[in-house]
């Protein structure tokens, strides 16, 4: 397998298997996502020394993170989100829904993960001004039926 480098550092690590997947993949992306998918998994990797077993990013969610505020919300909120009761599509997805606020903006916290739980597929905020288009696109529950 091809080293990746970011920031000068060598970044083919097991435990994160998404940017791997993404490099190996013809994927990769450079500069600012790279550095932040860097410090995003150093994160993690420092967050999951107590035991939590936290689905990994795919090379889409890890893009999407790079790009805007609304899909890299804090990783620490991941938590509470998948502790939420799941919605399972036929399949196989898992999609967990927790109602919050980024920087005075209520809205869903909405994440995506594989069959297995085992690989987040999408993560993103979905203001609370746009959640009646995105649910009925979706065909996810009114916010009145997210839980808090």
């Amino acid at each position: 397998m091809e080293q990746l480098y970011v920031e000068g550092k060598p970044f083919a690590c097991v435990d994160y298997k998404a940017v791997v997947v993404a490099a190996v993949g013809g994927l990769a992306f450079g500069g600012a996502a790279a550095a932040k998918a860097y410090k995003m998994w150093k994160a993690k990797k420092k967050g999951s020394k107590g035991g939590d077993n936290l689905p990994i990013y795919d090379a889409r969610t890890l893009k999407r993170m790079g790009e805007d505020a609304f899909h890299n919300f804090p990783a620490s909120f991941e938590k509470s989100i998948l502790s939420q009761k799941p919605m399972f599509r036929a399949n196989g997805r898992s999609e967990y829904l927790q109602q919050g606020t980024i920087n005075g903006k209520e809205g869903v916290f909405h994440i995506t993960t594989d069959k297995g739980g085992k690989i987040m597929r999408h993560r993103a905020f979905i203001p609370k001004s746009d959640w009646a288009r995105y649910s009925k696109r979706w065909k996810l529950p009114s916010i009145e039926n997210v839980a808090n």
